[in-house]
């Protein structure tokens, strides 16, 4: 089974028209970040919803092969480490004294202590020039020197083969506008986390060191589940998205299985699978599911063996539920005991989450750095080759949704791996 889901967004562009993009007009397009971490690939989406061809700065390229284009067009630019904004800087490897470094209190009292290859917010370090304690640019922490604890300041794409690729997915103006913001389009989709999903130096980052992970209210889940919740976790525009991924990723004639599901797996209407089999806490929620085939109320973060098969599955998903397991690495290892050889496993999640019962770690991690938390788990289970990762982000949010003073969908985060 083929990875997809770092391509496109999935299948969302309106038909085309003969229209075309001109030098002063404004557009929507669809960007993709892409480079390879070994044989990991890496993709980051993000929709420019109102890009100025006449005001913007544009990836090498770019610009020149969308110009005079009509929607659909796609340009394409692979990127020297002089092209990108940031490139890496052996200057931005510091060495702190033990104190320098002074992170707000965990929840539960706890000092924060620096873990290799994590991330942290730059205003935790103390007496470095030109960093503010309200710095929330990212420090990597990658090991000690000594007495010294040492920090990698730079980007975290630094050093980094990139591939850019640009669609047009709307033609929405051809008049010049004057004035305005301007965006530099390579900085927008590589801000704010891409990058941190990958490993320092291919070494493993430390997260935690044995389960079970804590977590605020630690009351059996049943009781937390026990009130059907029959509403949307994503937002209409993510749902779809999360939707097209599905779609791209899992082949017609699969037989699926859904952990910790609901009354909804986002499967896109036109897949026919074989089966698919929903595992959740509650059967109120899980008899509500219209694609569902077979329902199995279970607790994983009770037991987390399944009283299914081996190899009955072709591929397994897994939709904004993984912070909730105090296990993970054993679900997963019961995961890779479900899959047939070469199934695929589809982990995705977002942004929003039931806060009493995420494992408490997961709020403290940046959400690109949330991926590299779910790999060093397919990691350490043993069972699996990752393939791809993928984040989706910059949609505007739709019109009717109740949270309208946010202005974006809400962001999508997918990792896949098949089962060696």
């Amino acid at each position: 089974m083929d990875d997809k889901a770092d391509n496109t967004a999935g299948n969302s562009v309106a038909p085309a028209t003969n229209r075309r993009l001109t030098g002063d007009g404004t557009a929507e397009i669809l960007f993709s970040l892409r480079w390879l971490e070994g044989a990991i690939r890496h993709c980051c989406i993000h929709f420019g919803q109102r890009v100025s061809m006449w005001r913007d700065i544009f990836p090498p390229a770019i610009y020149d092969q969308l110009v005079d284009r009509e929607q659909s067009a796609e340009a394409t630019s692979s990127l020297t480490e002089s092209d990108f904004h940031a490139p890496y800087d052996n200057r931005l490897l510091i060495a702190l004294r033990a104190e320098q470094f002074q992170p707000v209190i965990r929840q539960n009292g706890q000092q924060l202590t620096p873990q290799p290859g994590r991330f942290y917010p730059q205003g935790f370090l103390r007496g470095v020039p030109g960093i503010f304690a309200s710095s929330t640019a990212a420090a990597r922490f990658v090991g000690h020197d000594r007495d010294r604890l040492v920090f990698d300041l730079n980007h975290p794409l630094a050093g980094h083969a990139l591939h850019v690729t640009a669609r047009i997915e709307k033609i929405v103006s051809a008049k010049t506008e004057r004035g305005g913001r301007c965006e530099h389009w390579l900085e927008t989709m590589s801000a704010a986390g891409p990058g941190m999903q990958c490993r320092y130096q291919n070494r493993p980052t430390h997260f935690f060191d044995a389960p079970p992970l804590p977590r605020i209210d630690e009351r059996p889940d049943g009781q937390f589940y026990h009130q059907p919740r029959l509403v949307h976790h994503l937002d209409e525009r993510a749902r779809l998205l999360l939707s097209n991924q599905y779609g791209d990723l899992i082949e017609t004639g699969a037989d699926v299985l859904d952990l910790m599901a609901s009354w909804e797996s986002h499967l896109p209407e036109s897949l026919a699978v074989s089966s698919l089999t929903v595992v959740g806490l509650n059967e109120v929620e899980l008899h509500r599911n219209p694609r569902a085939t077979n329902h199995l109320v279970h607790d994983l973060n009770e037991l987390p063996l399944l009283p299914l098969a081996d190899a009955a599955c072709d591929v397994i998903i897994c939709t904004a539920s993984i912070e909730y397991l105090i296990d993970p690495v054993a679900v997963l290892k019961e995961a890779g005991r479900l899959l047939r050889p070469g199934g695929t496993l589809i982990i995705s999640f977002s942004n929003r989450w039931f806060a009493p019962k995420t494992i408490t770690l997961w709020p403290e991690l940046h959400e690109c750095e949330r991926l590299g938390f779910v790999r060093e788990l397919l990691e350490q289970a043993g069972c699996f080759t990752i393939g791809s990762t993928t984040t989706i982000r910059g949609y505007p949010r739709p019109e009717d949704d109740p949270y309208p003073e946010l202005p974006h969908a809400d962001p999508l985060f997918i990792i896949t791996a098949h089962k060696k």
